[in-house]
């Protein structure tokens, strides 16, 4: 099967949230192997009042190499301007990030969110790139992402 359980994986990546020690009672045989996962998965997301009801509302893409979850969604800054934001599992914390969409060599500033939830968002781990298929306004959009260069800026609960 696997060298490691997925509950050892689960257990290294997600932060704790102080409840009972589930992977401790499935170990100890008290729970079954999915009461255990089925629980010790569960993330209280800190989600900013900013970002509105719904977060995960479309295609999101984890990306290894900065071990963040980009939300394909853009998001209105305090300062009106439309930016996309990453979420770091392991820190259970939100970003504001400055990715940069380019057409014809210039720099696209959006004025609404231009994507929906018909939209399509891929991350190909042998090119290590971002592929967002914007499907309403016929065009791909494809990105390297740079944890150094992305400009990350930790959300306040604004």
């Amino acid at each position: 099967m696997t060298r490691r359980d997925f509950y050892q994986l689960v257990e290294e990546r997600l932060p704790s949230q102080g409840t009972s020690d589930w992977w401790g009672e499935y170990q100890a045989g008290r729970v079954s192997h999915f009461e255990a996962l089925r629980h010790g998965c569960e993330v209280e997301v800190k989600k900013p009042k900013i970002l509105g009801q719904f977060i995960f509302w479309g295609e999101e893409v984890y990306l290894p190499e900065a071990d963040l979850i980009l939300l394909m969604n853009l998001f209105k800054r305090p300062d009106g301007k439309l930016r996309n934001v990453v979420w770091a599992p392991n820190a259970n914390q939100f970003y504001w990030t400055d990715l940069q969409f380019v057409e014809n060599g210039k720099p696209v500033e959006f004025k609404e969110p231009p994507f929906s939830w018909s939209e399509a968002l891929s991350y190909d781990r042998e090119l290590k790139l971002l592929v967002l298929n914007n499907s309403n306004a016929r065009r791909v959009w494809t990105l390297k992402f740079d944890r150094k260069t992305a400009g990350l800026e930790e959300m306040k609960d604004e």
